[in-house]
């Protein structure tokens, strides 16, 4: 796991092959696995937060590194959450694939970068571990959780209203029962 972290951070390898390799490719295959097959297959059951929790739990053991585990199921809810929410894959594959590209952004980050003036308005850096760390700062969390809102709940609500109500035929009309 070290070797595939070193990886993600060496800048022998280019910036494109990271996020296709640790943002792109997870986002479309672990928002296929989990909340294509996995939520689905189990949304069988009359609870509907059975599937939303063992989906969760089973995208959290999946990431192996145990501080990893706990944040991954809880993204994993908000990822199971979005997916009933919008009957779509799409604003979960689209959020996993900002999470964690956002993540290779961190790691590959020159330590000359962070010493600039814009870079300090975003993020800190932890020099406890004797080499720069740098961490999201609040302005960064709030602007990033604000505009996740706004472009999960567009999507949503889109979706939403793309959708046939059940009172209605696939023409928009009403059904006979409906009216």
């Amino acid at each position: 796991m070290d070797r595939v972290m070193e990886g993600m951070q060496s800048s022998q390898v280019p910036v494109w092959l990271s996020l296709v390799a640790f943002a792109v490719a997870p986002a479309f295959c672990e928002e296929l696995a989990f909340r294509g097959f996995i939520l689905s297959g189990l949304q069988k059951s009359r609870n509907k937060w059975v599937p939303i929790i063992v989906s969760a739990v089973l995208f959290g053991m999946i990431h192996l590194i145990p501080k990893q585990i706990f944040n991954a199921s809880l993204l994993g809810l908000v990822l199971g959450l979005l997916a009933v929410r919008s009957r779509s894959l799409w604003p979960g594959v689209i959020f996993h694939l900002i999470y964690n590209g956002m993540q290779v952004g961190m790691a590959r980050m020159q330590p000359e970068w962070l010493e600039s003036g814009v870079a300090k308005l975003f993020f800190t850096v932890d020099m406890s571990s004797g080499s720069p760390d740098p961490r999201f700062n609040m302005l960064t969390l709030l602007i990033s959780g604000l505009a996740s809102a706004v472009l999960i709940g567009g999507l949503i609500r889109r979706h939403s209203e793309s959708e046939p109500s059940p009172s209605m035929n696939l023409e928009g009309e009403p059904t006979p029962h409906a009216a």
